[in-house]
């Protein structure tokens, strides 16, 4: 549909030019520096002509950003993979692809560009550049992040796209080569972890020489970030090592050598590395971080998380699940009630840290995502989940009605954490569970029991009536039946027209045969009634009109 439609505009300005150049003159007016407004005010200007609603997410991806770095402690890199887990699991469903994600990065790429039109401004006029200005900027970079990283899982998986690509250069402000003698230049600064020269985010090349103005260390920055191939040299000068950065991630180490410029090998890599005992190999700024390779793959729902965070997320989940089984028949008994404010109570004494880690913002929102939820039951070591399963069906039975609603609700959570399981062993396996049960003296209502030998309406989220789908085969049936009566019709029509032409034409032609006898008889007995003298049939009398001349004929008459 969007091809479609991208070629219908394209069309439209083949055939009116005029129309092509008066959008071009607006775009050239819009992002006209034109002295009106600040320089914030112009760039605002140019971001919403980008696209409205690509620019209201990001303004609310920065909102959120502010949050979660001040009060939660984000890293930069916390908030690049919570975009790529988004990312993946649409790509696990089949609602991403590479195209899609490319897309993205396109789009992303065109609100940067926006932003650095903004900083090499600041940088030309000397104006400090906005702290709010340069929020929004890195959320938008962190998702740019995001979607480069899921490129690159996205290959891992067998898709076809150039990595390469990710790591090209292009002109941007703050770019130039800077020398930096045994790292004395105390222009650099860190900030929110990106790295800044003189105020502004840095995108050149630094390098470290020392003393005799020998190379030790070429980098490639880029948003701030190391990106791209680093090499480090020896005292010497010769190449000592090749590291590949991903956004501040190292990722590989290209290629070593030794002073006389021979390539090691890999077991003289490994020492090599334990010899340097340098932590910029593995991460350029936080101390003790794995190479990036390491950590790529672990997308899951506790990213980013402390362990006090994790196990009162499982607290939370676990709560939380007890709590929606007992409302999922629309109504709380009094021995529901009873039971819950008991476990409730047991199981909140075992929350981690302070009130405020009970009361995290940030496993809120995660107990709004069903999916994630489902992650997290995934997540419980073997006891933990019999435990929370046995929790369920007590709770389930507590007030002797095990009803339908009850039953879905456990199921679905059951059908999506074992997802090998199809819905027949699903019910199989809680037709175990409730005759563990038993012995509590719990008793399970009939319609239930009746409710065991039908399918399980959900499995991952609580079950919703089905809505009928219209039968399309009986229409189909109906128009083919439609069209065989009117055939049929057709034909009949034909044939008794065929039919009244072999009736009527001949009964015409025959009345018409008849009327003509009848006037030549009429004359015929005329002519003999004027003419008594002419006896004989008249072709015997008159002469042929090829051998007689024509007054002949005329005097013949008279």
């Amino acid at each position: 549909m969007q091809k479609k439609l991208i070629a219908e505009l394209i069309g439209t300005f083949i055939l009116y030019p005029e129309i092509k150049e008066a959008l071009r003159e607006a775009k050239e007016l819009l992002n006209k520096d034109d002295g009106t407004g600040s320089q914030v005010e112009q760039l605002n200007r140019r971001l919403f002509s980008i696209s409205e609603s690509w620019n209201s997410i990001l303004t609310s991806r920065a909102s959120w950003r502010t949050m979660s770095i001040e009060k939660l402690n984000f890293s930069y890199w916390d908030m690049a993979i919570g975009h790529t887990e988004e990312y993946m699991l649409k790509y696990e469903e089949d609602r991403m692809d590479v195209e899609g994600i490319t897309y993205r990065i396109d789009t992303l790429n065109l609100f940067i560009s926006e932003y650095e039109k903004y900083f090499e401004s600041c940088l030309k006029s000397n104006t400090e550049i906005s702290k709010d200005v340069n929020n929004k900027f890195f959320a938008v970079v962190e998702s740019l992040i995001g979607a480069e990283l899921t490129l690159v899982k996205m290959v891992e998986n067998g898709e076809n796209y150039d990595t390469n690509l990710l790591y090209n250069r292009k002109d941007r402000p703050n770019s130039e080569t800077i020398n930096d003698v045994n790292e004395t230049n105390t222009d650099f600064e860190d900030i929110m972890e990106y790295t800044f020269h003189k105020g502004c985010i840095y995108n050149g090349w630094w390098n470290e020489v020392n003393e005799n103005n020998v190379l030790l260390i070429e980098t490639p920055f880029r948003f701030g970030l190391k990106h791209g191939v680093e090499k480090r040299f020896h005292e010497n000068g010769t190449l000592k090592m090749e590291i590949l950065y991903f956004n501040d991630k190292s990722v590989e180490i290209l290629s070593e050598f030794d002073e006389d410029g021979k390539i090691l090998t890999s077991t003289d890599k490994i020492s090599e590395i334990e010899e340097e005992k340098n932590p910029n190999i593995y991460n350029s700024k936080e101390e003790g971080d794995e190479l990036f390779l390491k950590n790529k793959d672990i997308l899951n729902v506790f990213s980013g998380f402390t362990d006090i965070q994790r196990g009162n997320t499982k607290i939370s989940v676990f709560i939380s699940a007890v709590w929606q089984l007992i409302n999922a028949d629309g109504k709380i008994t009094e021995e529901e009630s009873a039971k819950f404010l008991v476990f409730a109570k047991n199981v909140s004494g075992q929350y981690l840290g302070s009130t405020d880690d009970k009361d995290d913002p940030v496993i809120a929102e995660l107990l709004n995502d069903a999916d994630k939820m489902i992650e997290v039951i995934k997540s419980y070591p073997k006891e933990e989940l019999n435990s929370f399963w046995n929790t369920l069906f007590s709770f389930a039975l507590v007030d002797n009605d095990f009803s339908v609603e009850e039953a879905n609700f456990i199921g679905s959570i059951a059908g999506a954490v074992y997802e090998n399981l199809s819905d027949d062993e699903v019910r199989g396996w809680m037709t175990d569970q409730i005759n563990m049960q038993k012995d509590s003296g719990s008793k399970v209502s009939e319609s239930f029991k009746n409710n065991l030998n039908n399918p399980i309406t959900a499995k991952k989220s609580p079950p919703k009536q089905p809505k009928k789908k219209p039968r399309k085969y009986k229409i189909y049936i109906f128009l083919i039946l439609l069209l065989l009566i009117f055939g049929a019709c057709y034909l009949f029509f034909l044939n008794k027209v065929d039919n009244f032409k072999s009736l009527i034409l001949p009964t015409i032609e025959r009345n018409e045969l008849v009327d003509k006898d009848a006037e030549k008889n009429k004359w015929e007995s005329k002519f003999r009634k004027d003419y008594p003298r002419f006896q004989s049939p008249i072709h015997l009398l008159v002469p042929k009109v090829s051998s007689v001349p024509k007054w002949s004929l005329h005097v013949a008459c008279l």
